[in-house]
């Protein structure tokens, strides 16, 4: 049977919903890049890190911690963009298309076919919501510890140090520019539609 053309509308505005995650989603790109950039600063200069003592972690543990924190952090990002596009599903949509249109009877039949998919999404953004506050508070608290170990850095006394020091301002540098790229604030209606 050929689809309505609810349908095809309604499958239409899930494409666009998918599009617009394209930014989020380069930005994780390059934060899963800036992560590995972290984690091979932190193999690879363990011998220079050895030798630049600071406290209350040398410099290749808090290198190491910081990938490890955003290699997780990326892996709840992805569990949520997933719940959502559960949440945002097909049916749902096309359910919001057959209300404004005043048919109530397609919209329950709509909102019935797409309810699994939403329960499952529900539940995994309600899995993923508290360990993603714990792993923001503790990322913060990492944080500090970085600017610790930096204060705690002889500094130019020693040359290893230097260069820890280096790369500790380039991957704050980084992460700076990549929290202030912008992002569309362009949200989806109540009824499915795109506003323009």
């Amino acid at each position: 049977r050929a689809p309505s053309m609810t349908n095809i509308q309604a499958s239409r505005l899930q494409r666009q919903e998918v599009l617009r995650m394209k930014w989020p989603l380069l930005k994780m790109c390059i934060s899963f890049g800036l992560s590995m950039c972290t984690c091979y600063i932190a193999l690879s200069n363990m011998e220079a890190s050895d030798a630049c003592p600071t406290s209350p972690v040398s410099w290749s543990t808090l290198f190491l911690g910081q990938s490890v924190v955003s290699f997780v952090c990326l892996a709840f990002m992805l569990l949520m963009f997933w719940s959502r596009f559960l949440i945002m599903n097909k049916h749902m949509i096309a359910a919001g298309l057959y209300r404004e249109r005043g048919d109530d009877a397609a919209a329950a039949r709509s909102t019935e076919a797409g309810m699994a998919d939403v329960q499952r999404g529900g539940k995994i953004a309600a899995v993923v919501a508290c360990p993603f506050l714990l792993l923001a508070m503790f990322a913060f608290s990492w944080s500090i510890i970085g600017w610790v170990v930096y204060a705690n850095s002889p500094g130019g006394q020693i040359e290893e140090c230097k260069q820890m020091e280096t790369w500790w301002w380039i991957v704050f540098a980084v992460s700076i520019v990549l929290q202030g790229m912008p992002q569309r604030k362009q949200q989806v209606g109540a009824g499915g539609a795109m506003p323009r």
